[in-house]
Formats: structure tokens, C-alpha cells, sequence
């Protein structure tokens, strides 16, 4: 970890969804203890308003700022326009791996061997393996989400959270048993013309994963990590706002 180049970023901006012909609506993830920092936080979110867009030709007015825990369904104002800061932590939103643990296990009650897991791209993605661009090329197995999640959550909590997350073996052993455990059904894979720092290559679809067999405790580390993902995104560029996915679990 200490050899590590390019330190990923501890947050993680949202697709912008268009409220109406004036207003759009994003969200500002954010990972580990940086979270404590909140007043600096919530004054460089305030500081949109100072810069503009577009060479100039747009400018951004802030209505309100929020926080939101969807595993806890809490939606409370922080922010409202022309009002001081209201008195409520930023911690209140925090997403605990408890949290995501707990919604694992709801989950993992109702699979039977024709459950599927579903990711829906919401932003345009890139997985490579090597040099090779897997989405593109249809490649893409459950194993390489796997292992760029593993390796992002561990960097993420080495970094901002001051402890280790996975181990090397525990990582391969999952890998190697999805590899063999489960089926890729990719759909409608499309090139984007998207391109950040030279990266191009990012496309939009879904996957769909079978499995060939359940293993309780394989089933639930592999949603464990493709929810954390479902937070701050896979692949190339997630501090950008690309990798981004909704994922769902399908039951016949």
C-alpha cells in the first residue's frame, strides 16, 4: 500500500439528475474519516457558487444541501438557501459496514438457484484486466469486479480509515470460485464517447450474474462487496463520477 502511486480520492460525486429547466440534483459521497472534517465540507460545496461552468456560461446558486443514508432511509436538510448552516453532523449519514452487512443478510434469504444479481450502469464504465477493456470487449466476469472492489475498499480504509480491509489469498480464493461457481450475461453494451485525461474506452449496459451453485459465506462476501461498489463506483475514473451502478437482485 505504501508503494502505491496514484492514491484514490476518499469521494465519489453522483450522475447529476435534472430537477426541472433550472435545478439539477447531485450527490457528494465521501469515505472514511475525512467525514470529520464536515465544516470544511460543507464550505467548498458552498463554494459552487463562486465558480463558473461552461467557459463562463453557466453559474451555479445552491437551494440546499442535504444528508442522505438510503440503507436508512434518512433525507434531512442541512443547508437551505439564504439560511445559516442547520445544526446537524454530517455523521448522521454515515454508512456503516454494519449497515451494508445487515442488508446482505436480508438479502441472501431469498436466493435460490435462479436468483440473479444485476448491475445497471448509471454512468459510463471501464474494467480492464491488463491493458485489455473487458465491458468492451465482453469479457467481463464477476471475479474482475471482485478484485477491483477488494483492492478499492482495502486502499479506501488503509488511507482514510487507518486499518487493512482484505487479504491477498482471501481475495484469489473468491475470485477463483466465482470464476468457476458462476455464469456472465452481458446486455446491450454500448461505446461511449466519453474521455477523461486521455482515458477513452467507457461504456454503458448492464450485466447480469448466474450462479451455478450457493455457498452462503461466498454469496454474502460477494454482495457485501458489489454493495460497497453500489457507493463509490468500479473501475477507471470513479472519482469522476464514472463506474457508478444500481444494483438489484432478481427473483423469479
Amino acid at each position: 500500500m505504501q508503494k502505491v502511486k496514484h492514491v484514490p480520492r476518499p469521494y465519489v460525486f453522483t450522475k447529476a439528475e435534472k430537477v426541472n429547466e433550472d435545478m439539477i440534483e447531485f450527490n457528494l459521497r465521501i469515505y472514511g474519516n475525512i467525514i470529520y472534517l464536515e465544516g470544511l465540507i460543507l464550505e467548498s460545496l458552498k463554494g459552487l457558487e463562486e465558480r463558473s461552468f461552461l467557459d463562463g456560461k453557466v453559474k451555479l446558486e445552491i437551494e440546499n444541501i442535504k444528508i442522505v443514508n438510503e440503507l436508512k432511509d434518512l433525507n434531512t436538510l442541512l443547508y437551505v438557501k439564504e439560511k445559516s448552516f442547520l445544526k446537524k453532523p454530517l455523521t448522521e449519514g454515515i454508512v456503516l459496514d454494519d449497515d451494508i452487512k445487515n442488508w446482505v443478510k436480508n438479502q441472501t434469504k431469498t436466493f435460490t438457484q435462479k436468483t440473479q444479481i444485476k448491475l445497471e450502469f448509471q454512468t459510463p464504465t471501464k474494467i480492464l484486466r491488463g491493458k485489455e477493456n473487458l465491458i468492451k470487449t465482453k469479457k467481463v466476469k464477476l471475479s474482475d469486479f471482485i478484485r477491483y472492489l477488494a483492492r478499492r475498499r482495502s486502499m479506501l480504509n488503509y488511507f482514510y480509515a487507518g486499518k487493512m480491509f482484505y487479504e491477498a489469498t482471501a481475495v484469489k480464493e473468491l475470485m477463483n470460485w466465482a470464476d468457476k461457481n458462476t455464469e456472465t450475461i452481458i446486455q446491450n453494451i454500448e461505446k461511449t464517447p466519453i474521455s477523461i485525461k486521455r482515458s477513452k474506452g467507457f461504456c454503458m449496459g448492464r450485466i447480469l450474474f448466474k450462479f451455478n451453485c450457493l455457498d452462503e459465506d461466498k454469496l454474502v462476501q460477494i454482495l457485501d462487496l458489489l454493495k460497497f461498489g453500489e457507493y463509490m463506483g468500479v473501475g477507471e475514473m470513479t472519482a469522476f463520477g464514472m463506474g457508478q451502478y444500481k444494483l438489484q437482485i432478481l427473483n423469479p
